[in-house]
C-alpha cells in the first residue's frame, strides 16, 4: 500500500517546478526592467546636462559677441552696440550682416532679426538720438543668431536683448539677455551694469617726460623738458596734452596756459602712435600729468609722470 500512496502524493505535484519558474522569471524580468529603467533615467539626465551645458556655451557666445561689438568694433562715435545691427546692414561695413545679406560666411557670425521684433528699439521715445551711434545711450538691441546644423529643429543658438540707459546718477549701462539653446533644452545668461569704461576703447600704454641733454632752439638757454606719451585707441585719437604742474597735487585750473602743452603725433597711425613736444619754462621742479582724448569723448591720463628739474 505505501508505494501506490507515495505515487499518488508525486502526481498531485505534478507542474509546481514550472510555476515556480514562471514566478523566478517574471522576478529576473521586472528586476531587469527596473535596472533599464533606471539606467535611461541616468542616460537620459547626462544627456540633458551635457545638452544645458552647451545650451549655456550658446548663451554666453551672445554675451560675447555684444561685448566684442560695443567695446570693439566701433565704427563711428561713442560705442558699437549701436551700430552693431541695421535696419540696412549693408550700408555699414562693420555691422553684423543678417543670412540674406552674407551667405558666404559662417552664419555664427551673422545676426539674424527676431521674428516680429525690431532689430531697435528707443527706451524712451523722447530721446529720437538714442540709438544713434554717436550717442546710443538710450536703447535695446536684439537679434538672434544659430549655428549652422542638420537637424534644423535641435539645431544650436541664442536671442539676445543688450539695453543701454542711464542709471540713477546718469551714467550710462549696459544689460544684456542671452538665451542659449540646444536640442529643446535651454540656458539664460544676464549681465547686468556692464558699464563701459574708458580703457576699454582707450589707452595710455607709456609715458615719460625728462630734462632735454641737448640744445634745443626753441628753449632760450637750450635746455627744456621731452615729453613723450604712447596711446592706443579704437577710435580717433583727437587730442593728447601735457600738464605741467608746481606740484604733485597742483588743480589744473591753476596751470597757466603757458604750461599747457599740446602733443603732436611723431609716428604710428592716429589709432596708435606716439605723441610727443618739447617744453621750455623757468628754472625749477616740475611734475607732468598727460590726459589723452578721441573724437568719441573717451579720455584717460597719468599723473605725476616723472617729477623733474632743471636750471637755466
Amino acid at each position: 500500500m505505501l508505494p501506490n500512496k507515495t505515487l499518488k502524493v508525486n502526481k498531485d505535484q505534478k507542474g509546481v517546478s514550472l510555476i515556480i519558474s514562471f514566478f523566478i522569471m517574471v522576478i529576473i524580468v521586472a528586476i531587469v526592467l527596473a535596472i533599464t529603467t533606471l539606467l535611461y533615467n541616468e542616460i537620459k539626465m547626462i544627456r540633458n546636462i551635457g545638452n544645458s551645458v552647451v545650451a549655456f556655451y550658446a548663451a554666453d557666445s551672445g554675451i560675447e559677441k555684444v561685448l566684442y561689438y560695443d567695446r570693439k568694433v566701433i565704427p563711428v562715435g561713442s560705442r558699437g552696440l549701436c551700430s552693431m545691427v541695421e535696419y540696412n546692414a549693408t550700408s555699414n561695413e562693420t555691422a553684423c550682416p543678417t543670412k540674406s545679406q552674407i551667405s558666404n560666411i559662417n552664419s555664427a557670425l551673422n545676426c539674424n532679426q527676431v521674428p516680429g521684433v525690431d532689430f531697435k528699439v528707443l527706451n524712451d521715445a523722447t530721446k529720437t538720438d538714442g540709438c544713434d551711434p554717436g550717442v546710443c545711450n538710450n536703447c535695446t538691441i536684439t537679434f538672434a543668431t544659430d549655428f549652422p546644423s542638420e537637424t534644423a529643429n535641435n539645431g544650436k543658438k541664442y536671442t539676445v536683448s543688450a539695453r543701454v540707459s542711464p542709471n540713477a546718477e546718469g551714467e550710462i549701462e549696459l544689460t544684456i539677455d542671452s538665451l542659449g539653446e540646444y536640442k529643446k533644452m535651454t540656458r539664460k545668461v544676464e549681465l547686468f551694469n556692464a558699464g563701459a569704461t574708458a580703457q576699454d576703447f582707450l589707452a595710455i600704454t607709456g609715458a615719460y617726460a625728462e630734462p632735454l641733454s641737448y640744445p634745443v632752439a626753441s628753449c632760450t638757454a637750450g635746455q627744456g623738458v621731452n615729453i613723450v606719451v604712447r596711446a592706443k585707441s579704437v577710435n580717433v585719437i583727437s587730442n593728447a596734452s601735457a600738464y605741467i604742474k608746481t606740484s604733485w597735487d597742483q588743480d589744473y585750473s591753476t596751470i597757466p596756459s603757458d604750461r599747457i602743452v599740446s602733443l603732436m603725433l611723431s609716428e604710428g597711425s592716429v589709432n596708435d602712435g606716439e605723441f610727443s613736444a618739447i617744453w621750455c619754462g623757468p628754472e625749477g621742479s616740475y611734475y607732468v600729468d598727460v590726459v589723452v582724448t578721441d573724437e568719441a569723448g573717451y579720455s584717460v591720463s597719468v599723473e605725476n609722470i616723472q617729477p623733474f628739474y632743471f636750471e637755466w
